[in-house]
Protein backbone atom coordinates (compact mmCIF):
# COMPACT_ATOMS: atom_id res chain seq x y z
CA UNK A 1 0.00 0.00 0.00
CA UNK A 2 1.40 3.79 -1.20
CA UNK A 3 0.72 6.69 1.08
CA UNK A 4 0.58 9.82 0.18
CA UNK A 5 0.63 12.25 3.25
CA UNK A 6 -1.35 15.50 2.61
CA UNK A 7 0.58 17.63 4.91
CA UNK A 8 4.09 16.99 2.86
CA UNK A 9 2.84 17.86 -0.54
CA UNK A 10 3.57 21.02 -2.18
CA UNK A 11 0.88 23.24 -4.12
CA UNK A 12 0.85 23.89 -7.25
CA UNK A 13 -1.29 25.61 -10.19
CA UNK A 14 -4.15 23.97 -12.10
CA UNK A 15 -3.90 23.61 -15.61
CA UNK A 16 -5.40 27.10 -16.27
CA UNK A 17 -7.98 25.65 -19.09
CA UNK A 18 -10.91 27.55 -17.95
CA UNK A 19 -9.07 30.83 -16.36
CA UNK A 20 -8.77 34.02 -17.95
CA UNK A 21 -6.05 36.61 -18.33
CA UNK A 22 -2.18 35.69 -18.53
CA UNK A 23 -1.96 32.47 -17.11
CA UNK A 24 2.10 33.06 -16.94
CA UNK A 25 1.89 36.35 -16.05
CA UNK A 26 6.18 36.97 -14.95
CA UNK A 27 5.32 39.88 -13.70
CA UNK A 28 3.71 38.32 -10.54
CA UNK A 29 4.88 35.97 -8.04
CA UNK A 30 4.11 32.89 -8.30
CA UNK A 31 1.01 32.86 -5.22
CA UNK A 32 -0.89 35.44 -7.46
CA UNK A 33 -0.51 34.14 -11.37
CA UNK A 34 -3.88 32.67 -12.38
CA UNK A 35 -5.16 29.50 -11.31
CA UNK A 36 -6.51 27.04 -8.63
CA UNK A 37 -4.51 25.15 -6.24
CA UNK A 38 -3.88 21.52 -5.82
CA UNK A 39 -2.01 19.12 -4.35
CA UNK A 40 -1.22 15.91 -5.90
CA UNK A 41 -2.07 12.92 -4.01
CA UNK A 42 -1.44 10.18 -6.67
CA UNK A 43 -1.17 10.17 -10.82
CA UNK A 44 -1.31 6.87 -13.28
CA UNK A 45 1.27 6.47 -16.13
CA UNK A 46 0.60 8.86 -18.93
CA UNK A 47 -0.65 7.47 -22.13
CA UNK A 48 -1.72 4.04 -20.99
CA UNK A 49 -4.90 2.40 -20.16
CA UNK A 50 -6.00 3.23 -16.33
CA UNK A 51 -4.53 6.56 -16.07
CA UNK A 52 -5.59 9.01 -13.45
CA UNK A 53 -4.89 11.85 -11.36
CA UNK A 54 -6.25 12.54 -7.77
CA UNK A 55 -5.52 15.67 -6.16
CA UNK A 56 -7.32 18.28 -3.31
CA UNK A 57 -8.28 20.93 -5.47
CA UNK A 58 -8.46 24.82 -3.81
CA UNK A 59 -9.85 28.15 -5.05
CA UNK A 60 -7.62 30.55 -4.56
CA UNK A 61 -7.67 34.56 -4.56
CA UNK A 62 -6.21 35.47 -7.25
CA UNK A 63 -9.35 33.45 -9.09
CA UNK A 64 -11.84 34.23 -6.47
CA UNK A 65 -14.37 33.42 -9.61
CA UNK A 66 -14.17 31.10 -12.09
CA UNK A 67 -16.69 30.19 -14.96
CA UNK A 68 -17.67 26.90 -16.02
CA UNK A 69 -19.65 26.68 -19.13
CA UNK A 70 -22.23 24.07 -19.51
CA UNK A 71 -19.32 20.98 -21.29
CA UNK A 72 -18.60 17.30 -20.84
CA UNK A 73 -15.32 15.03 -21.13
CA UNK A 74 -14.30 11.94 -22.36
CA UNK A 75 -13.28 10.75 -18.91
CA UNK A 76 -15.22 10.21 -15.68
CA UNK A 77 -14.95 11.96 -12.10
CA UNK A 78 -15.28 11.77 -8.92
CA UNK A 79 -15.13 14.39 -6.18
CA UNK A 80 -16.13 15.04 -2.80
CA UNK A 81 -16.38 18.28 -1.14
CA UNK A 82 -13.99 19.10 1.71
CA UNK A 83 -15.33 22.71 2.08
CA UNK A 84 -17.49 25.56 0.96
CA UNK A 85 -20.77 24.10 -1.02
CA UNK A 86 -20.15 24.08 -4.89
CA UNK A 87 -22.62 24.24 -7.22
CA UNK A 88 -22.34 21.92 -10.29
CA UNK A 89 -25.37 23.30 -12.48
CA UNK A 90 -27.97 26.24 -11.60
CA UNK A 91 -29.58 25.67 -8.62
CA UNK A 92 -27.50 22.14 -7.82
CA UNK A 93 -24.90 21.62 -5.14
CA UNK A 94 -22.74 19.38 -3.92
CA UNK A 95 -22.51 20.37 0.41
CA UNK A 96 -19.66 19.19 2.49
CA UNK A 97 -19.18 15.76 2.68
CA UNK A 98 -20.93 15.19 -0.33
CA UNK A 99 -19.60 12.92 -3.55
CA UNK A 100 -20.69 13.50 -7.39
CA UNK A 101 -19.66 11.60 -10.01
CA UNK A 102 -20.22 12.82 -13.55
CA UNK A 103 -19.32 10.28 -16.49
CA UNK A 104 -18.09 10.48 -19.67
CA UNK A 105 -19.97 12.12 -21.77
CA UNK A 106 -22.55 13.71 -19.29
CA UNK A 107 -22.75 17.52 -19.18
CA UNK A 108 -22.73 19.96 -16.50
CA UNK A 109 -22.79 23.34 -16.24
CA UNK A 110 -22.87 26.21 -16.29
CA UNK A 111 -21.08 27.49 -12.60
CA UNK A 112 -18.73 29.58 -11.08
CA UNK A 113 -16.22 27.96 -8.94
CA UNK A 114 -15.97 30.49 -5.33
CA UNK A 115 -12.74 31.07 -3.20
CA UNK A 116 -12.27 29.03 -0.55
CA UNK A 117 -14.04 25.26 -1.78
CA UNK A 118 -12.06 22.91 -1.92
CA UNK A 119 -12.74 19.38 -3.03
CA UNK A 120 -10.97 16.03 -3.61
CA UNK A 121 -11.13 15.45 -7.24
CA UNK A 122 -10.59 12.37 -9.15
CA UNK A 123 -10.39 12.22 -13.08
CA UNK A 124 -10.09 8.70 -14.86
CA UNK A 125 -10.37 6.74 -17.78
CA UNK A 126 -14.16 5.73 -18.10
CA UNK A 127 -16.00 2.52 -19.56
CA UNK A 128 -15.13 4.48 -23.10
CA UNK A 129 -11.60 3.42 -22.80
CA UNK A 130 -10.41 7.10 -24.17
CA UNK A 131 -7.02 7.49 -22.58
CA UNK A 132 -7.15 9.76 -19.60
CA UNK A 133 -4.41 12.78 -20.70
CA UNK A 134 -2.61 14.03 -17.95
CA UNK A 135 -2.33 16.99 -16.40
CA UNK A 136 1.43 17.86 -17.41
CA UNK A 137 0.63 17.56 -21.36
CA UNK A 138 -2.35 19.65 -20.53
CA UNK A 139 -0.79 22.34 -19.32
CA UNK A 140 2.01 22.20 -21.88
CA UNK A 141 -0.96 22.26 -24.42
CA UNK A 142 -2.31 25.47 -22.68
CA UNK A 143 0.96 27.28 -22.69
CA UNK A 144 1.65 26.54 -26.25
CA UNK A 145 -1.81 27.42 -27.35
CA UNK A 146 -1.80 30.56 -25.24
CA UNK A 147 0.98 32.08 -28.08
CA UNK A 148 -1.94 32.28 -30.70
CA UNK A 149 -5.18 32.47 -28.88
CA UNK A 150 -6.81 33.49 -25.13
CA UNK A 151 -8.61 31.21 -22.43
CA UNK A 152 -11.71 33.15 -21.41
CA UNK A 153 -14.45 32.38 -18.81
CA UNK A 154 -14.08 28.45 -20.01
CA UNK A 155 -13.46 28.82 -23.41
CA UNK A 156 -10.58 29.07 -25.94
CA UNK A 157 -10.56 31.84 -28.77
CA UNK A 158 -8.39 32.26 -31.64
CA UNK A 159 -8.16 33.67 -34.91
CA UNK A 160 -7.27 31.66 -37.75
CA UNK A 161 -4.84 32.56 -40.93
CA UNK A 162 -8.01 33.84 -42.71
CA UNK A 163 -9.32 35.92 -40.16
CA UNK A 164 -12.36 33.75 -38.79
CA UNK A 165 -12.46 34.13 -35.26
CA UNK A 166 -13.21 30.19 -33.21
CA UNK A 167 -14.19 29.55 -29.83
CA UNK A 168 -13.67 26.39 -28.62
CA UNK A 169 -14.33 24.90 -25.02
CA UNK A 170 -10.94 25.50 -23.14
CA UNK A 171 -10.56 21.66 -21.95
CA UNK A 172 -11.01 20.15 -25.07
CA UNK A 173 -9.26 22.71 -27.11
CA UNK A 174 -5.83 21.41 -24.78
CA UNK A 175 -7.20 17.83 -25.02
CA UNK A 176 -7.01 18.12 -29.15
CA UNK A 177 -3.86 19.69 -28.92
CA UNK A 178 -2.11 17.23 -26.19
CA UNK A 179 -3.11 13.93 -28.06
CA UNK A 180 -2.96 15.40 -31.91
CA UNK A 181 -6.89 14.42 -32.61
CA UNK A 182 -9.92 15.14 -31.95
CA UNK A 183 -12.22 14.08 -28.53
CA UNK A 184 -14.84 11.74 -29.15
CA UNK A 185 -17.62 11.97 -26.88
CA UNK A 186 -19.71 9.12 -25.31
CA UNK A 187 -23.10 8.95 -25.40
CA UNK A 188 -23.92 9.27 -22.14
CA UNK A 189 -24.66 6.36 -19.63
CA UNK A 190 -26.23 8.68 -17.21
CA UNK A 191 -28.39 11.71 -18.28
CA UNK A 192 -26.92 14.15 -15.37
CA UNK A 193 -23.91 14.29 -12.57
CA UNK A 194 -24.93 11.90 -9.89
CA UNK A 195 -25.18 13.62 -6.48
CA UNK A 196 -24.41 11.18 -3.01
CA UNK A 197 -25.03 12.03 0.47
CA UNK A 198 -23.43 9.32 2.11
CA UNK A 199 -24.42 10.48 5.56
CA UNK A 200 -27.99 8.83 3.81
CA UNK A 201 -26.45 5.48 3.70
CA UNK A 202 -26.38 3.06 6.29
CA UNK A 203 -23.52 1.48 7.51
CA UNK A 204 -23.11 -1.97 7.81
CA UNK A 205 -21.18 -4.42 10.15
CA UNK A 206 -18.04 -6.39 8.85
CA UNK A 207 -16.93 -7.15 12.16
CA UNK A 208 -16.53 -5.84 15.25
CA UNK A 209 -15.65 -2.18 15.14
CA UNK A 210 -15.61 -2.21 11.43
CA UNK A 211 -18.52 -1.23 9.20
CA UNK A 212 -19.18 0.13 5.27
CA UNK A 213 -21.38 2.20 3.24
CA UNK A 214 -21.58 0.87 -0.19
CA UNK A 215 -22.20 3.98 -2.08
CA UNK A 216 -22.36 2.71 -5.66
CA UNK A 217 -21.30 0.98 -8.61
CA UNK A 218 -20.66 2.90 -12.11
CA UNK A 219 -21.01 1.12 -15.13
CA UNK A 220 -19.88 -2.31 -16.89
CA UNK A 221 -16.47 -1.64 -16.08
CA UNK A 222 -17.20 -1.53 -11.91
CA UNK A 223 -16.27 2.11 -10.55
CA UNK A 224 -16.51 1.06 -7.17
CA UNK A 225 -17.23 3.86 -4.46
CA UNK A 226 -17.93 3.05 -0.59
CA UNK A 227 -16.45 4.34 2.81
CA UNK A 228 -14.84 2.33 5.85
CA UNK A 229 -14.76 3.17 9.55
CA UNK A 230 -12.77 1.97 11.89
CA UNK A 231 -14.06 2.53 15.52
CA UNK A 232 -12.07 1.53 18.70
CA UNK A 233 -8.65 -0.99 19.17
CA UNK A 234 -8.97 -2.86 15.43
CA UNK A 235 -7.33 -3.35 12.20
CA UNK A 236 -8.69 -4.54 9.16
CA UNK A 237 -7.32 -5.61 6.27
CA UNK A 238 -8.45 -4.20 2.93
CA UNK A 239 -8.08 -6.39 -0.42
CA UNK A 240 -7.75 -5.08 -4.41
CA UNK A 241 -7.93 -7.95 -6.28
CA UNK A 242 -9.42 -7.17 -9.56
CA UNK A 243 -8.92 -2.82 -9.65
CA UNK A 244 -6.41 -0.54 -8.67
CA UNK A 245 -8.08 1.25 -5.45
CA UNK A 246 -7.83 4.41 -4.18
CA UNK A 247 -8.20 5.71 -0.51
CA UNK A 248 -8.91 8.90 1.17
CA UNK A 249 -8.74 9.64 4.96
CA UNK A 250 -12.12 11.76 5.76
CA UNK A 251 -11.37 11.89 9.14
CA UNK A 252 -9.56 10.76 11.98
CA UNK A 253 -6.21 8.51 12.13
CA UNK A 254 -4.86 5.28 11.98
CA UNK A 255 -2.20 3.64 10.70
CA UNK A 256 -1.88 1.96 6.77
CA UNK A 257 0.35 -1.33 6.94
CA UNK A 258 2.07 0.46 10.24
CA UNK A 259 2.38 3.77 9.05
CA UNK A 260 0.69 6.98 10.80
CA UNK A 261 -2.06 8.11 8.57
CA UNK A 262 -4.69 11.37 8.98
CA UNK A 263 -6.82 13.32 7.42
CA UNK A 264 -6.63 14.25 3.75
CA UNK A 265 -3.95 11.58 3.30
CA UNK A 266 -4.31 9.24 0.26
CA UNK A 267 -3.15 6.09 0.04
CA UNK A 268 -3.24 3.26 -3.06
CA UNK A 269 -3.60 -0.28 -3.76
CA UNK A 270 -2.89 -1.64 -6.63
CA UNK A 271 -4.84 -4.56 -8.69
CA UNK A 272 -3.86 -8.07 -6.54
CA UNK A 273 -2.68 -6.39 -3.47
CA UNK A 274 -3.89 -6.04 -0.08
CA UNK A 275 -2.91 -3.47 3.03
CA UNK A 276 -4.17 -3.25 6.76
CA UNK A 277 -5.85 -0.26 8.00
CA UNK A 278 -6.03 0.45 11.75
CA UNK A 279 -6.84 2.70 14.91
CA UNK A 280 -6.84 3.11 18.23
CA UNK A 281 -9.67 5.15 18.16
CA UNK A 282 -11.58 6.22 14.98
CA UNK A 283 -10.71 6.33 11.39
CA UNK A 284 -13.51 7.01 8.08
CA UNK A 285 -11.60 6.26 4.83
CA UNK A 286 -13.34 6.82 1.25
CA UNK A 287 -12.49 4.47 -1.39
CA UNK A 288 -12.95 4.68 -4.79
CA UNK A 289 -11.98 0.89 -7.26
CA UNK A 290 -11.01 2.42 -10.59
CA UNK A 291 -12.23 1.16 -14.01
CA UNK A 292 -11.39 -2.35 -14.31
CA UNK A 293 -8.63 -2.08 -17.38
CA UNK A 294 -9.60 -5.41 -19.13
CA UNK A 295 -12.75 -7.39 -18.97
CA UNK A 296 -13.58 -10.05 -21.31
CA UNK A 297 -15.79 -9.18 -24.46
CA UNK A 298 -19.03 -10.03 -22.87
CA UNK A 299 -18.87 -10.91 -19.24
CA UNK A 300 -20.67 -9.98 -16.99
CA UNK A 301 -19.75 -7.77 -13.89
CA UNK A 302 -19.80 -9.61 -10.23
CA UNK A 303 -22.19 -8.53 -7.75
CA UNK A 304 -19.92 -6.20 -5.24
CA UNK A 305 -18.52 -7.78 -2.57
CA UNK A 306 -17.18 -7.07 1.10
CA UNK A 307 -14.58 -4.66 0.68
CA UNK A 308 -11.96 -6.29 2.48
CA UNK A 309 -11.13 -9.28 5.20
CA UNK A 310 -10.61 -9.46 8.94
CA UNK A 311 -6.98 -8.45 9.47
CA UNK A 312 -4.62 -11.23 10.82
Amino acid sequence: MRIARYDELAWTRTIGSRGSGDYNDDSLPEDKRQGGRQRTLFKGTPHTHGNFEMVVLRTVRSEAVRHYPRHHHDFDQLRMTLSGNPEWAPGIRTPQGWVIYVAAGTFYGPYDRQEGEEQLHIQFEGANRALFIDYDSLKAARDALAKKGTFERGFYTWVDEQGRRHNQDGHEANAEYASGKPVEYPTPRYSHPINLDPAAFAWSELEPGVTQKHLATFTERDARVWMLRLEGDVAFRVTSPEQTTLLFVKSGAGKADGEPIKERDGMLLDKGEAGVLATAEHLEVLLLGLPKVEQPEGSEAAAPTLAGAAAS
